[in-house]
């Protein structure tokens, strides 16, 4: 773990800083260069889902889909 957080460091995606409650430990927080780079992948992400879903799965395939959130949001009420 500790590599892979060196490296976003590196690539400006992260920022380390100590921690103020505990001075062993060390915060890592994600910078405006992360938070683009984070930003530009999700959209992508959402993206590629989005035009699976319209090539792959029927209207009424999609419409049971476009159910499950508010099915599990009642599921998760409990």
């Amino acid at each position: 773990m500790s590599r892979t957080v060196t490296e976003l460091e590196k690539q400006s995606f992260v920022a380390r800083t100590p921690n103020p409650a505990d001075r062993r430990a060390v915060l890592i927080t994600l910078t405006p260069t992360g938070t683009e780079a984070l930003n530009t992948d999700r959209d992508s992400r959402r993206r590629w889902v989005a035009a699976a879903i319209s090539r792959h799965l029927s209207p009424d395939e999609q419409a049971i889909l476009h159910a499950v959130p508010d099915l599990l949001n009642r599921l998760s009420a409990d």
